[in-house]
């Protein structure tokens, strides 16, 4: 399962063998967070001089607000003790789902090109290719936490897509 490496996040009680008990910080892995995202993006589509929408090459440039929210589910955690932790016994610990908030909204700002052709099979059918890049930027320049920075590394990874599909011209 992909997963998400937590430092320092999640706090334990402990109690040792002369019965002192003790919180400490643990480590751990967490699996990979859902996440929805919705976009409202503004597109401008235009073709060289020589082209006729809908057919031929045409281009397309957008921008557009993304909001992101965590999808609540049990997630599949694990953690690492140190070797003091591991001889003391383990009374509580709290979760590291307990540390996420699932209400907040991550929103960022997404910009776009897309470089489309259009090939006309025949009089009402017309083939779709070409390839969309993306980038999704944080609105706020820091990333606080470990989430909005797992949440913008995740993002940054469809930079590009390819595409093909069909379309039927009235």
């Amino acid at each position: 399962f992909q997963e998400i490496q937590f430092d320092n996040q999640v706090i334990a009680t402990f109690e040792n063998s002369n019965g002192y008990q003790y919180t400490d910080f643990v480590s751990g892995r967490y699996e990979h967070i859902d996440h929805r995202t919705s976009t409202i993006l503004i597109k401008v589509e235009f073709s060289g001089r020589n082209s006729l929408l809908p057919v031929g090459i045409s281009h397309q440039f957008g921008i557009g607000r993304s909001v992101t929210k965590l999808v609540k589910k049990d997630y599949r955690e694990d953690y690492f003790l140190t070797a003091d932790q591991v001889e003391d016994s383990l009374i509580s610990i709290q979760s590291f789902d307990q540390t996420l908030n699932y209400n907040k909204k991550y929103s960022g700002l997404m910009l776009m090109y897309k470089l489309n052709f259009r090939t006309p099979v025949s009089r009402k059918f017309v083939l779709n290719y070409g390839v969309r890049f993306t980038l999704n930027a944080r609105i706020k320049s820091s990333y606080s936490s470990s989430i909005e920075s797992y949440l913008r590394n995740d993002r940054l990874r469809s930079i590009a897509q390819l595409y093909f599909g069909t379309s039927f011209v009235f």
